[in-house]
């Protein structure tokens, strides 16, 4: 990171609870936020407003930072090691509680699409906590991981039919990320099969 732009960041500090209760909202705010706008700029881009899906994205980015920022200041980032078992931690509570506590509220209400984006997080979240435990373990014994594509979890059509990912029957198979390039907006409604002349 540049030097200059290190020095300017916000530090961890010892906060007080009210101010730390107050970050850890805006931590969550600005990282929803951030994910909600760029939904926003792939539908603004689908409907043929590619510099309104600029704005998104770009407004998506500023959020990112605020958000970034703020979980600096709490404490947040620690070595790769603590990192990973943070991040096995919210995986292991999002697979152990939330999600079956989620998939039975859906279930009991009827709402089926709730119960299938539920089931395709479920699934995916399992896989990250074997990844985040076996990068510890190389970590812990200081080691990199291999450089390898990453398996993730495939976007649901339409969003991953119009990405080149999935076929007429999706399939929650995991599949590699980077996803590939994806292809502009007039080419979108186009068979995946013909070439543009």
């Amino acid at each position: 990171m540049d030097e200059a732009l290190e020095k300017r960041l916000p530090k961890p500090e010892e906060l007080n609870p009210m101010t730390k209760e107050s970050l850890a909202a805006a931590f969550a705010g600005e990282s929803q936020a951030a994910e909600k706008y760029m939904v926003f700029a792939e539908q603004a881009e689908e409907e043929g407003y590619p510099h309104v899906a600029k704005l998104f994205r770009a407004i998506s980015f500023a959020e990112t930072r605020h958000a970034r920022n703020h979980f600096r200041v709490m404490g947040g980032i620690g070595s790769t090691a603590d990192n990973l078992a943070a991040a096995f931690g919210g995986e292991s509570f999002e697979v152990d509680e939330m999600y079956p506590a989620y998939h039975e509220i859906a279930k009991l209400q009827e709402n089926h699409q709730a119960v299938r984006s539920i089931n395709y997080a479920l699934k995916s979240e399992v896989d990250h906590k074997g990844m985040y435990t076996a990068a510890r373990e190389q970590v812990l014994a200081g080691k990199d991981i291999a450089d390898q594509p990453v398996n993730v979890c495939r976007p649901p059509p339409p969003f991953g039919r119009r990405m080149g990912l999935v076929s007429r029957r999706w399939s929650a198979t995991p599949t590699r990320w980077p996803p590939p390039t994806p292809r502009p907006a007039a080419w979108w409604g186009r068979s995946p099969r013909r070439r543009r002349p």
